[in-house]
């Protein structure tokens, strides 16, 4: 629905940008349409409503529709129940991923290391953005892409991502129904910066997700040629949280530990904190350090 005097500005964006996705047709609403006899119009500049505009696009509809306002952004569960009601049905579809589906549709927008959804999701996201990466306009940000992954891609783009995601986890793991804390893991297992990472060597469950997706705090995983569960490498490694006062108080939080060699229990004695998001006292006083000392230590000493 447009004023007739855009119609060339929008078919000149849009015509070609949704050929072959949707089918687009332009109805006009203007000021002296279906307006009642003798209504005093002409110091009126702006359309009229919603209502009016309905009105005039009858000639378009021959069945149910919605209405979506430009200028008013509901979210994409909005889209979603738009879909349920008037879209026509796949039985095919519908069968095979219902369970998934309804899955994501439940889910509470929370990461947690038991939520299935949140595994869903993610490698969804992530496999729609893989197989549209030649198609994804340079130079936008992160959440332009995110936004473009949403409204540019097909309904087939997404049904296509959302299989493969199955499949993969099914491939993986026997079953689509992976806790997130199953394959997002924290390792440390060398005292390289490339220590590389192993399936068969312990690890622990993170409930965090990549500040791509707009997580705070932030767990960068990804798997690698060797695993099939997914290790972080980037993101959040240390917070400090300070108050100022008379007396200073501090909390902090960092991944593994302050040691590099692996046969130090400090090697990684922080990550079940880190995992946890469970913050430390940081030791800013003498006395708080002399509690909880283990050794002392004087140039030249062993």
């Amino acid at each position: 629905m447009i004023r007739p005097e855009l119609e060339g500005q929008f078919r000149e964006r849009f015509d070609v940008k949704l050929a072959g996705k949707i089918e687009v047709r332009y109805a006009f609403q203007t000021v002296d349409r279906f307006v009642p006899e003798g209504t005093d119009i002409w110091n009126r500049v702006k359309p009229w409503g919603t209502g009016h505009a309905v009105l005039c696009a009858r000639d378009e509809v021959d069945g149910p529709f919605a209405v979506i306002n430009a200028d008013d952004y509901y979210g994409t569960d909005a889209f979603v129940k738009a879909y349920d009601e008037l879209a026509p049905t796949n039985d095919t579809l519908k069968t095979k991923y219902a369970e998934p589906v309804q899955a994501v549709r439940n889910w509470d927008l929370r990461y947690s290391t038991t939520s299935v959804p949140t595994t869903l999701s993610i490698y969804w996201a992530f496999r729609l953005r893989q197989n549209t990466l030649s198609k994804i306009p340079a130079g936008l940000d992160q959440l332009r892409i995110i936004a473009w992954l949403q409204t540019e891609t097909t309904a087939a783009e997404k049904v296509k991502a959302l299989a493969e995601t199955v499949a993969e986890l099914q491939r993986d793991f026997g079953t689509w129904k992976q806790p997130w804390g199953e394959v997002n893991r924290f390792q440390r297992i060398g005292g390289d910066i490339n220590a590389g990472f192993d399936d068969q060597q312990p690890s622990l469950a993170v409930p965090f997700t990549s500040s791509f997706w707009g997580s705070l705090a932030a767990y960068g995983s990804r798997k690698y040629p060797n695993t099939k569960k997914m290790y972080g490498s980037v993101g959040n490694s240390f917070v400090a949280v300070v108050e100022f006062g008379k007396r200073l108080r501090a909390k902090a939080i960092m991944s593994g530990g302050q040691n590099s060699d692996p046969n130090s229990p400090h090697f990684s004695d922080q990550a079940p904190l880190y995992s946890q998001g469970q913050f430390r006292d940081v030791l800013f006083y003498k006395e708080d350090i002399l509690n909880q000392l283990e050794r002392t230590y004087s140039p030249g000493q062993r």
